[in-house]
């Protein structure tokens, strides 16, 4: 995965999940693996197709409402798209993350660079101001639908 510490991520879920008294179900560990199993951002629907094909079968809305308990957690963040429906990635609290979003087609490619992270270090300390994330999102057009 994308350098994450992935025992920080789960144990972050569990606290977060014993703080409101919630059950780290098998249902939920299953959507947290299929998660992992990405390693780029996905949607619901890639969630339901990674679970269906396998042996055990869980709703939409039960991903829905275990999306809704990641995100709750801080583990997870929606993506800037055009498409219509949300799509989301793991959220590394070591790298701060840009995105480039064409305004034609949708698409989003994520342009998380170590020089985000200092440009926003450098904006901070002049305006002495505690930064909890950044996200950057760039629109325009990709190579693609400037062709068109």
């Amino acid at each position: 995965m994308w350098g994450i510490e992935l025992d920080f991520i789960e144990e972050k879920l569990k606290k977060y999940l014993i703080n409101r008294r919630l059950n780290y179900s098998f249902e939920m560990k299953i959507v947290f693996n299929s998660i992992l199993m990405k390693k780029s951002t996905f949607s619901v629907d890639d969630l339901y197709k990674i679970i269906d094909s396998g042996d055990v079968k869980i709703s939409k809305a039960t991903i829905y409402r275990h999306i809704g308990i990641f995100e709750n957690a801080g583990i997870i963040k929606s993506v800037p798209n055009n498409l219509g429906k949300k799509v989301y990635e793991c959220i590394d609290s070591s790298t701060h993350t840009g995105y480039l979003l064409c305004t034609s087609c949708g698409k989003t490619i994520d342009i998380s660079d170590h020089r985000i992270s200092a440009a926003a270090s450098i904006f901070s300390e002049r305006h002495r101001f505690e930064i909890e994330s950044v996200n950057i999102i760039i629109k325009g057009l990709c190579n693609r639908c400037q062709k068109e």
